[in-house]
Order: structure tokens, then C-alpha cells, then sequence
């Protein structure tokens, strides 16, 4: 486990999972969402879009730091 976790493709392939598994069943129901819901709970539900493109980004970041352990590592 402590391998896989210093490889930075299996970040980049975690952080996009992770990030389309948050927004696509949101973004799916969404017009249902916005003709149900008043108008500040739809906003700060559709703010889940950017907090999961945030964390995607924050896995990007880790792949790269683990790529420049790797490169000095050899």
C-alpha cells in the first residue's frame, strides 16, 4: 500500500474519480434541484461543484509533489 500511494498517476486517476463522482450526480439533477429548492439553498449546493474541482486540484498537487520524490529518488 505504501507504493501505490507514492505513485502519482494513482493520484491524478483518484483525484478525477473522486471529483466526477462529487459533481456528475449533482449536475444530473440539477434542474430538478433549482425548480425545488429556494434560490440560497440551490447556490450553496451548486458551490459542490467547485469544492470538488478544488479537491481534484489538491490531488494534482500531491501527484506532482510524489513525481519530484520520485525524480530525486533516482
Amino acid at each position: 500500500m505504501g507504493r501505490l500511494l507514492s505513485e502519482p498517476s494513482f493520484w491524478i486517476v483518484s483525484g478525477i474519480f473522486i471529483s466526477m463522482g462529487i459533481t456528475i450526480p449533482f449536475y444530473s439533477v440539477a434542474k430538478y434541484l433549482k425548480i425545488a429548492l429556494n434560490d440560497e439553498i440551490f447556490h450553496a449546493l451548486n458551490s459542490i461543484g467547485s469544492l470538488a474541482y478544488g479537491i481534484m486540484h489538491l490531488f494534482f498537487i500531491k501527484a506532482y509533489i510524489c513525481s519530484q520524490t520520485q525524480t530525486k529518488l533516482l
